[in-house]
């Protein structure tokens, strides 16, 4: 009898430990994706072109728009007020487009005590196409009237077009606010016709949105 009780338990060692070793072997093998690797950390040249690549969607990013122009005031001896809007759109990284009215109004006291006054006003349109990072090069097209005027006569006139060609300087500063310098000069300029001068020194700045 003790044989018998011996041999079954033996048998039912064997039959466990059996059981175990073909759990072991029919276990499910977890897989290597590349889902579980660690993403590798960004270098430094990642983090320059993030920069560079955020500083061009900030300010000259494609399709956005802006507004600004310039605003000038002089007073004293003579005053002077100009008022120059404009509204634009950029198409692209690079290039953009603008267009709105001028106005100025200039007013002084001539040799013989005359108060003279001249008002002028027009429109103009503008095209800018970054050349490098804060280098732009510029081109403008505009149209003005005016009339000036003393203390005996009026004197109205229609002033030619004048087509500028020059290149600025661009900065920004804080979200969406850049300050420009430009100098231009203009190519259709005729002194027997156009007491304006031709150079242009210019500084402006637009809202981005």
């Amino acid at each position: 009898m003790k044989t018998i009780i011996t041999a079954l338990l033996i048998l039912s060692c064997s039959i466990a430990v059996f059981a175990q070793d073909d759990e072991y072997k029919h276990a499910p093998v977890p897989e290597n994706t590349e889902d579980s690797r660690p993403a590798p950390a960004p270098t430094d040249v990642d983090n320059e072109v993030k920069v560079d690549e955020d500083y061009e969607a900030r300010f000259l990013g494609s399709e956005y728009q802006f507004v600004g122009g310039q605003i000038g005031l002089q007073v004293g001896s003579s005053t002077l007020i100009e008022v120059s809007p404009i509204y634009g759109l950029g198409f692209s990284e690079r290039f953009r487009v603008g267009a709105g009215p001028t106005f100025t109004y200039w007013t002084y006291r001539d040799n013989l005590d005359n108060r003279v006054q001249t008002t002028l006003w027009g429109v103009r349109g503008i095209a800018e196409f970054l050349l490098i990072p804060t280098i732009y090069a510029h081109l403008e097209l505009d149209k003005q009237w005016g009339k000036a005027q003393d203390d005996v006569v009026q004197v109205k006139r229609e002033f030619p077009r004048r087509l500028l060609l020059g290149g600025g300087y661009s900065s920004a500063f804080g979200e969406g606010v850049e300050y420009t310098l430009e100098i231009l000069y203009d190519v259709l300029h005729d002194d027997e016709v156009d007491g304006r001068d031709p150079l242009v020194y210019r500084a402006s700045m637009y809202f981005a949105f």
